[in-house]
């Protein structure tokens, strides 16, 4: 809570720190020029009280004064640099340090005492010692910030080390430290020189962790505890940056992932113990680990192909141990010869090394892992052909195309099960296509791993079977870039196509012909279009497409990758280059996990028919004409999101298929956000195709069920959503399929019926449960028709609106909070008593002021009878009266019994009952 108030007051200060009621007074500063507070204090004739603003503006430099050390200062330093170069501020306060400013500390500790608040971004001025958004010189072993101070960090950010010793983030004992909410942002750790020290001491807690970079200087660890939420995913060494081997630090083993460059090492730190035994799950890289240091790798060992050319790889000073399950993984081909045979060094050790990783991946498709005892080695396997230098094709030349040609017709044959075809970076021109049709072979791979390998050709393939194009670029390319006829398995990955001009054999344009093409896939591919435009994203006939392809038969896929955000039609139109007529009856298939918004466009029209989400999210704004053609399907998959926005009928008179809790708890299935309004859905059937999820991020009625169905065929609906929010029926509404529906910390209700009413169509009543504060508004008796086996959990409620007073119920559970309203509460089926709640300290009993009233045939039932010890517990009080008393359902023990005393119903053992003892 704590944490999720100084959010806000920092967003507050960040965006409106002039409407603070403390007052504000801005120091500037020219460039070239340094002034102290107290100077420009007394050159204004300002004073100064706690909670002031110090707002620093201006390239040069203000220091600050120790006159003012004992006044709770809050900085906003928004240009150029701030120096604190004594004690001069020890009551804390708030602090904020825009992008390009510095706050530069000299390396006194507790320099900045008492407990801050501070939100930081950047990496600094760029200038001399103002090389990041905190900048600190000095030796100092005990912190410069109070032990209690909440850090925030509001961009990528730097913090930077002018002296030997940085203990920014340093506690005062194990159980008392300092907070960093990273935001998953990264945060880089620069030392000025090897001397410069990033060490925390004591207890040091971080939430939403992000990266970290080190670079030069050393990063230690005092032996104490760390709090981290998540795992640190990956701490990087850069420009010859030390990792120290501290003791049994606990940092280390809170972080997921290593990378280390040639040159940093892994050594005893210049304070404290060594002898460190570390087991890190992750690591890439040629560090040096020296004597002080035991290291086990746990989950993955990476290399580089450049490091691996430049005679660079890990090296030990004791035992390097690979725990069984380990993997290799391989990155940057760099120049690296892959001639079959040559041999490469990944790890050496002075001792021993034990335990073999296991190759993944480009390391798996390239070499076979040995371990020597005191080296581990890559040996590069055979079946990789180098086209230039084993083929003889020439690059960079346009002229070379006919001897290209001749040279791939005249090696062709060679390619074999498994072979790789390697292109080294450069331009090949052919006189048509790279023409690979005669190829017949099995689990064949064309591929540049940097991405630097350009066709000005497309590719033909013909009966071969697994074959991966990666990593290459199409480029100008007068057809298609990948013609294939019955090639069975073909995925196209990581492909860059440019301006690909794509003029197939029925003179029309595509960037992909298949006939009779199983499996095939397009990912992750990159389109330049300028101006291009296509017949369809692919000709396809007979054959399948795999489900989050790229290109897909009968459909338009939108494919948007995480963190992306598109708007039709622009970047649609942009990406795809499609002529409208290639829209025309389609289905609209979202794949990636960023997000669409159609942008209050409709994609109707162009002709699209139905509407698929496949990955991510598809945002419509109030228009139902964004879900395509008037009555077309849409479908919503398991880990996809449809956002209904703003205001307007955002879905009317068509089915939605849902399934899935969607891509996050806040973007389910089906996402009600914007305006509150009476008709976001209207005449829209919903069907449960799994259990699925919705949520209202906006409060207010809207109209989630307005003359509407749902079809559960027996699955769960969550509807959840922020305080305040409301899931509204209106009007009619059919439900079908029994099911579960439940209604998490959001409101249920419900207009009254017109024309068919609310109606369930095949006897099966579904089951309703309230939880996490939600709320019951019984708007009408109508609504009983659906809403009348429910169960409440304690602290969610029944209320009242609009003059409605009553609420029926057939089967009826639990502890709500029933509104003053309520005159009448009727309960004609089973009422379900929990044992936990009537036994609690303080039992949990529903009151009502109104009258409670049970049906001719009511039942009673307790979900743990065994759990009761044999007294009289009360178990509803209605201050207006019960009418009625329910009877023991089926199978409930005789020795119990309902009786009414007063306003209040009680369970307990049969009353009037007189034994007589002779």
């Amino acid at each position: 809570m704590k944490q999720t108030l100084i959010a806000f007051c920092l967003t507050l200060l960040v965006g409106a720190w002039a409407a603070s009621a403390a007052m504000t007074n801005e120091f500037y500063v020219a460039a070239g020029q340094t002034k102290t507070v107290k100077e420009i204090v007394t050159a204004n004739g300002w004073s100064w009280a706690d909670d002031d603003w110090l707002r620093k503006t201006g390239p040069g430099e203000l220091t600050a004064s120790a006159d003012y050390k004992d006044t709770k200062i809050n900085l906003l330093i928004e240009e150029g640099s701030y120096a604190v170069p004594t004690i001069v501020h020890t009551r804390g306060g708030r602090l904020i340090i825009r992008d390009g400013a510095t706050l530069r500390v000299g390396g006194i500790q507790n320099a900045m005492g008492g407990d801050w608040y501070v939100s930081f971004a950047g990496h600094g001025t760029g200038q001399g010692d103002n090389l990041g958004a905190i900048s600190v010189g000095g030796a100092l072993m005990n912190p410069i910030f109070g032990t209690g101070t909440i850090w925030d960090m509001a961009s990528d950010a730097t913090i930077y080390s002018y002296g030997t010793m940085n203990a920014v983030f340093s506690g005062s004992s194990a159980g008392n430290g300092p907070t960093l909410n990273m935001n998953g942002r990264t945060l880089t750790l620069r030392g000025k020189d090897v001397n410069a020290v990033f060490r925390p001491r004591w207890y040091w807690k971080i939430i939403n962790a992000g990266p970290i970079i080190v670079r030069n200087g050393e990063f230690a660890r005092h032996d104490t505890t760390n709090d981290f939420t998540p795992n640190i995913p990956l701490v990087s060494f850069t420009e010859g940056a030390v990792m120290a081997a501290y003791g049994t630090s606990s940092l280390w083993g809170k972080v997921d992932a290593f990378s280390f460059e040639a040159g940093t090492s892994l050594a005893k730190g210049k304070q404290g113990v060594s002898g460190v035994t570390l087991t890190m799950k992750k690591a890439t890289g040629p560090v040096t680990i020296s004597s002080d240091a035991t290291v086990t790798i746990s989950q993955e060992f990476g290399v580089r192909g450049t490091d691996l050319v430049n005679g660079k790889w890990l090296t030990s000073a004791n035992v390097l141990t690979f725990t069984e399950g380990c993997e290799l993984s391989f990155a940057d081909l760099g120049d690296l010869a892959l001639s079959a045979g040559t041999v490469y060094t990944a790890a050496t050790s002075v001792a021993s090394i034990a335990g073999v990783p296991t190759p993944t991946g480009d390391a798996a498709m390239l070499f076979t892992v040995a371990n020597t005892g005191s080296a581990l080695t890559l040996t590069v396997k055979s079946g990789i052909i180098d086209v230039v230098r084993d083929w003889n094709l020439q690059t960079n030349d346009v002229n070379a195309a006919a001897n290209n040609t001749a040279a791939v017709a005249a090696h062709v044959a060679e390619v074999v099960d498994g072979t790789i075809l390697y292109f080294p970076s450069g331009d090949y021109w052919f006189t048509d296509t790279l023409d690979l049709s005669s190829v017949t072979a099995t689990n064949v791979r064309l591929w540049n791993p940097a991405g630097t390998a350009r066709l000005r050709g497309g590719v033909r393939l013909g009966a071969a079977s697994n074959v991966t194009v990666d990593e290459l670029v199409f480029s100008g390319c007068a057809g298609p870039a990948i013609v294939a006829t019955n090639t069975a398995g073909l995925t196209v990955t990581d492909c860059t196509f440019d301006k690909v001009e794509g003029l197939y054999e029925d003179g029309k344009k595509y960037l992909f012909a298949a006939v009779n093409v199983t499996d095939f896939n397009v990912t992750a591919g990159t389109y330049v279009t300028d101006g291009m435009q296509y017949d369809g994203q692919g000709f396809f006939a007979g054959g399948t497409q795999a489900a989050l392809s790229e290109a897909y038969a009968d459909a338009v896929v939108v494919r948007v990758t995480a963190k992306e955000h598109w708007t039709w039609w622009l970047e649609t139109t942009n990406r795809l280059a499609l002529v409208p007529a290639a829209y025309n009856g389609k289905t609209w298939r979202k794949i990636g996990a960023g997000s669409f918004d159609s942008n209050n466009t409709g994609i109707r029209d162009v002709g699209i028919a139905a509407v698929e989400i496949l990955e991510g999210a598809f945002v419509v704004r109030g228009n139902d004409a964004c879900l395509g053609v008037a009555y077309g399907p849409v479908r919503v998959h398991s880990g996809a999101t449809l956002t209904l926005a703003e205001a307007g009928t955002a879905a009317n008179s068509r089915s939605i298929r849902i399934a899935g809790s969607g891509s996050g708890a806040a973007f389910p299935a089906v996402r009600f956000t914007g305006s509150a309004i009476w008709n976001k859905t209207s005449n829209v059937r919903w069907i449960l195709e799994d259990d699925a999820a919705m949520y209202a991020s906006m409060t207010g009625e809207d109209g989630s069920f307005l003359r509407g169905a749902i079809e559960m065929n027996g699955h769960t609906l969550t509807l959840k959503g922020v305080t305040d929010s409301h899931f509204r029926s209106g009007r009619t509404f059919q439900w079908n399929g029994g099911g579960t529906v439940i209604v998490d910390q959001t409101t249920l209700s419900a207009s009254s019926a017109d024309g068919s009413g609310y109606v369930i169509n095949d006897g099966l009543t579904p089951t309703f449960i309230f939880q996490n504060g939600a709320k019951f508004i019984p708007d009408n008796t109508d609504i009983f028709t659906l809403v009348k086996n429910c169960s409440f959990a304690t602290g969610t409620q029944i209320s009242d609106k609009e003059g409605e007073t009553s609420a029926l119920f057939n089967d009826f559970a639990g502890n709500p909070t029933i509104a003053n309203n309520i005159t009448n509460l009727t309960i004609n089926g089973t009422y379900t008593l929990t044992a936990a709640a009537m036994t609690a300290a303080t039992p949990e009993v529903p009151t009502m002021a109104g009258t409670l009233t049970f049906g001719p045939d009511a039942t009673w039932a307790v979900d743990n009878l065994a759990a009761l010890e044999r007294k009289t517990y009360p178990i509803f009080t209605a201050t207006g009266g019960i009418e009625g008393k329910p009877v023991a359902a089926g199978g409930m023990d005789e020795g119990w019994g309902v009786f009414k005393r007063g306003a209040t119903l009680y369970l307990g053992p049969p009353q009037g009952l007189i034994v007589v003892i002779r």
